[in-house]
């Protein structure tokens, strides 16, 4: 690494350039916006990124980057600026942009650069992002493509595809007007966002197109024709709001993870849609589970039990209710109870073939997983291996193998074996570095607690050291989205 490098926009868009990676990759690689390696890209030497960019930079440089990808990097640079340019041109109104710009930041006004038109940016001057996370507060050109994009690709996974008619859908969104079809056409939007949340290893991907289709459910009811369509509203936005709450959690804000779950149990209480509200009481139950405190945990998760008897019997509602109920017992060191609570989940095994719904991703295949977690928990790893073990075998999720993987390394801590402790809890950690979860992040989290119960160990040392570099990281935790 050059010690006390200047980094500048070009420096930044050589190094992207000689790591060859895409500019959404360099972006997930520094942990930084999208839009500021684009910047970076558009001003080149006029442009210095902030200090502790410059760090990461310098870090990327020395520690991520090959022998090969900092050879081309020098060339690169050796070539210079002209040249990049004739190998990446931009349009002239970009290009005229002059000053050293803080790049980390979108220019804010047309002051900013020397020509007459603004910059693009999707944060305008006055507003402000979300507190913690990076997120714009008006929906972008940029963001309509890419949910345009993401439902195109979405519709080409489905077994029979619906035809959605996007003009009738484009055509409400501008004119307000809301009748029964549309609110068919939103509601196959829903369920297409829930499948590609499900299959998106980096749930953050799918943030700005669920707050796009939100923003136009809530201007729809503000020219609701009736109680009918007004009840299904509030129902989809309601969905949506889940949606976006767990991609929030995933993305470790909380706190607006648990704003979104309360107004969409509102919503649901409203529409009378009691599994909805169920599932809204049991997502920011989980929120304590996530966040050590269950005590405020219990009475959402009751309650969730409560209303899940009023709604559809056929869906597993009141068992996955039961499931967290039981996690929150756990965690009280209610052993007792908590076998109680799963007795009850395991209901979920009677009722045969479980509807397709979105916002209810909950099933018996997940029960083992949970009450392993739970025993482990409780201090007891035995049994909880005997459960943990066959479960490697099955095709899980990203998530899923990798909590498996930290549950398997707390088990080995439990017993005082630091080899089973550093296999799987390394495994995760990896996991945990490709996804860029802040769920995997915060169970790697619970794990360090347990390895302070084993010898000195540098293995186990090294390992503590990945989880705590990970828990500091921007990418896993407040600015992950």
């Amino acid at each position: 690494m050059v010690r006390g490098r200047e980094w500048t926009g070009f420096e930044a868009a050589a190094l992207q350039e000689a790591m060859r990676r895409s500019v959404r990759d360099f972006a997930a690689l520094l942990g930084v916006e999208g839009t500021t390696v684009v910047n970076w890209r558009t001003g080149l030497g006029a442009v210095k990124p902030r200090s502790n960019t410059q760090a990461i930079l310098d870090t990327t440089l020395d520690q991520r980057a090959t022998a090969d990808d900092r050879a081309r990097f020098e060339q690169i640079l050796i070539e210079g600026e002209a040249a990049w340019r004739e190998r990446h041109p931009v349009s002239q109104r970009r290009e005229s942009a002059k000053g050293a710009l803080n790049s980390d930041d979108p220019p804010r006004n047309a002051t900013d650069l020397s020509v007459g038109t603004s910059v693009p940016t999707t944060v305008e001057d006055g507003q402000s992002a979300i507190p913690g996370g990076v997120y714009p507060t008006e929906i972008s050109d940029m963001n309509r493509r890419e949910l345009l994009r993401l439902l195109s690709i979405a519709t080409t996974t489905l077994v029979t595809p619906p035809a959605i008619d996007w003009d009738r859908v484009q055509f409400t969104a501008a004119s307000g007007r809301v009748d029964g079809g549309v609110l068919d056409q939103h509601a196959i939007l829903n369920q297409m966002l829930w499948k590609s949340y499900g299959e998106a290893e980096t749930k953050a991907t799918i943030f700005s197109a669920a707050r796009e289709h939100l923003t136009i459910l809530v201007d729809g009811l503000r020219s609701s024709p009736g109680a009918k369509l007004r009840s299904r509203q509030l129902e989809l936005i309601a969905d949506v709001l889940q949606l976006t709450g767990e991609i929030l959690l995933d993305g470790n804000h909380l706190a607006e993870a648990a704003h979104c779950y309360a107004l969409s149990g509102t919503f649901a209480a409203d529409a009378q849609a009691y599994d909805l509200w169920a599932c809204a009481l049991t997502r920011h139950a989980y929120i304590g589970i996530f966040d050590n405190r269950y005590d405020d945990a219990l009475p959402l998760a009751e309650e969730a039990i409560e209303v899940a008897r009023r709604g559809d019997g056929a869906l597993p509602t009141r068992f996955w209710a039961e499931s967290v109920r039981a996690q929150v017992q756990a965690g009280r060191g209610e052993a007792d109870e908590c076998q109680r609570a799963f007795d009850a989940a395991r209901g979920v095994l009677g009722l045969g073939g479980t509807p397709s719904v979105g916002w209810l991703r909950f099933s018996g295949e997940r029960i083992d997983e949970e009450q392993a977690s739970c025993l482990i928990q409780l201090g007891q790893p035995e049994p909880a291996e005997r459960i943990l073990n066959p479960l490697l075998e099955r095709p899980l999720s990203a998530r899923r193998r990798a909590s498996v993987l930290v549950d398997l390394a707390a088990a080995g801590a439990l017993r005082g074996d630091p080899v089973q402790t550093v296999w799987f809890g390394g495994a995760s950690v990896d996991i945990a570095r490709r996804t860029r979860s802040g769920y995997v992040g915060r169970r790697l989290d619970q794990l360090r607690s347990h390895l302070a119960e084993l010898p000195t160990d540098r293995h186990v040392a090294h390992l503590a050291d990945q989880i705590t570099r990970l828990a500091t990281s921007p990418a896993y935790g407040r600015g992950a989205l």
